[in-house]
């Protein structure tokens, strides 16, 4: 069995989704589950909704109308007759309506997870009944049924034991080949919807491959793999044909998107290749993964752009010096709300930390840390650029239009937070 995950820019439209079912018919010998993303901007359009929802604004049902035409327009697009794949539809829309018209809980994070998980519901039964139209037979599944996780709403920390029982009670039991289903969710034990992280429907396609023992897990992506910088800033950034898991999760740790940071470590272990390949180019090899590592003079210099970040700076409320007691108590702060640091720097006065801009784990860490300290908030036009291998002319090329701030180094690893 392989496991292919389609994410959201390949099941944007009606073409796209037409792409994926000829990538899907160059396999049809083989055992296939497939993880499929929200279409598009879905996810986004879903958290307003959320925001929507919880704030109980009046556009509440302007946004859920236009979510659902969106819908309609690529149903219209691909199916002759689409009384089936309306019907399946409608159930998820009536099942939101019925949570949109409650009042509201406190707990955010939880209504988060009910809403905005609809998404991949709409995608993966759209995506499965087009299959099944044009003569791809195959089962969706419902991915509650088989991934288990806690109650840790927005960062739902995986239950091992009980999803890889359930993973191969569900799946061995399919008769089908091909079997669709959603990526970034879970369930509770209550059964209540939980996500992943945000874009974490790569790690749902290292979940499914860890637990069935597959062949080979394929992130089918709009690049040609992993490429030693982002092609929108660097338009001559290039493909790395191979790199260890080690490599590669170094890349993800330090801010590079190509892959969720939770994938890797998982598929290592079991010693499951990973290739990133373009839906675009389908025939064309991708970027191969595995525990086999490429010698560090084979790499070219790479870039890691972590754009939109917030630099967060906290002191005494005393004026005094901080001490290390200081700087525990600020690190369990971030800890606590599974805030990320992607670089600090420290004084005799303060400390600040340039954190990716997730307002939902940055609000509750401020709050935590006001009550003892001064804090300080900048979100105005900084990056953090990650370099490895780096040449100097390398690095001279991509500061050229910014502002240098703050600079750390270790060994070949440069951080750089800068002015855009």
């Amino acid at each position: 069995m392989q496991i292919f995950k389609f994410g959201g820019a390949s099941v944007k439209d009606a073409n796209s989704i037409r792409n994926v079912g000829e990538i899907i018919a160059k396999y049809n010998d083989d055992k296939l589950l497939i993880v499929v993303s929200a279409m598009g901007k879905t996810t986004n359009y879903l958290e307003r909704i959320w925001t929507s929802y919880h704030e109980q604004n009046s556009d509440l049902a302007d946004l859920f109308g236009a979510l659902k035409q969106q819908n309609d327009e690529v149903i219209s697009d691909l199916f002759a007759d689409s009384t089936l794949v309306n019907e399946k539809l409608n159930e998820v829309y009536l099942e939101l309506k019925a949570t949109l018209i409650q009042k509201p809980v406190a707990n955010k994070d939880f209504l988060y997870d009910q809403i905005v998980s609809v998404g991949e519901v709409l995608s993966t039964l759209i995506v499965s009944e087009y299959l099944n139209e044009v003569g791809y037979t195959n089962k969706w599944v419902n991915v509650k049924t088989c991934i288990k996780t806690d109650n840790n709403y927005r960062e739902g920390i995986v239950d091992w034991d009980k999803t890889k029982i359930c993973i191969n009670n569900v799946v061995n039991a399919i008769k089908e080949k091909v079997v669709i289903t959603q990526g970034f969710l879970g369930a509770t034990p209550e059964n209540f919807t939980t996500t992943l992280g945000r874009e974490g429907s790569d790690y749902t396609g290292s979940i499914f491959a860890i637990c069935l023992n597959a062949e080979k897990l394929i992130i089918w992506k709009d690049v040609v793999g992993v490429l030693n910088a982002d092609p929108r800033f660097v338009p001559s950034a290039k493909k790395i044909d191979n790199l260890s898991f080690q490599q590669a999760n170094e890349l993800t740790f330090y801010g590079a998107k190509v892959i969720h940071p939770k994938t890797l470590s998982p598929l290592k272990n079991a010693n499951i290749p990973l290739e990133v390949r373009s839906f675009i180019e389908s025939d064309k090899e991708g970027t191969i993964i595995s525990n086999k590592a490429t010698a560090e003079i084979d790499l070219p210099p790479i870039v890691i752009f972590n754009r939109k970040q917030v630099k967060i700076t906290v002191s005494r409320k005393d004026d005094q010096l901080l001490f290390e007691k200081d700087i525990a108590q600020i690190y369990t702060a971030f800890s606590n709300h599974y805030l990320q640091v992607n670089l600090s720097h420290r004084s005799a006065y303060n400390i600040w930390f340039a954190v990716d801009n997730q307002k939902f784990k940055i609000e509750p860490v401020i709050e935590e840390l006001e009550a003892e300290y001064h804090v300080d908030v900048n979100d105005k036009g900084l990056e953090v650029l990650t370099f490895q291998h780096h040449t100097q002319k390398f690095v001279e090329k991509i500061l050229a239009d910014k502002k240098v701030v703050c600079k750390a180094f270790t060994g070949d690893l440069m951080k750089i937070l800068v002015n855009a």
